[in-house]
């Protein structure tokens, strides 16, 4: 079963509520550690350093995908991206603080054809 990553995105740092975690309540290194990755098959969320926990949906699955930016998100580059998937309730998948998120949604969307 051959898999091809065709784009990967991490968690950004111009936010500032993100600076006020960094320095008060997690080490910087954290937000290295979430990461979403958009193969030719399915979105996969992996999030942890010392623990670690992954999430995935098959493109074939994907209804929608929500991107939300607020007016600094826009000149960054950076929002919220939402996936809702069949078979669910409502938004499964959530994604905050995304860099590249148009790039991302868009990789999405042409994997799915």
């Amino acid at each position: 079963m051959d898999e091809r990553t065709i784009i990967r995105s991490r968690e950004t740092v111009w936010n500032l509520w993100w600076w006020v975690k960094a320095c008060c309540v997690i080490p910087i290194f954290t937000w290295w550690a979430r990461t979403v990755t958009v193969t030719d098959k399915r979105v996969v969320f992996d999030q942890g350093i010392l623990s670690k926990s992954q999430r995935s949906v098959r493109l074939q699955n994907v209804l929608d995908v929500i991107v939300t930016q607020g007016p600094v998100g826009r000149i960054m580059g950076h929002g919220t991206l939402a996936i809702e998937t069949a078979g669910t309730s409502g938004t499964e998948f959530v994604f905050p603080r995304l860099q590249g998120i148009g790039r991302v949604r868009e990789a999405i969307y042409q994997q799915r054809g």
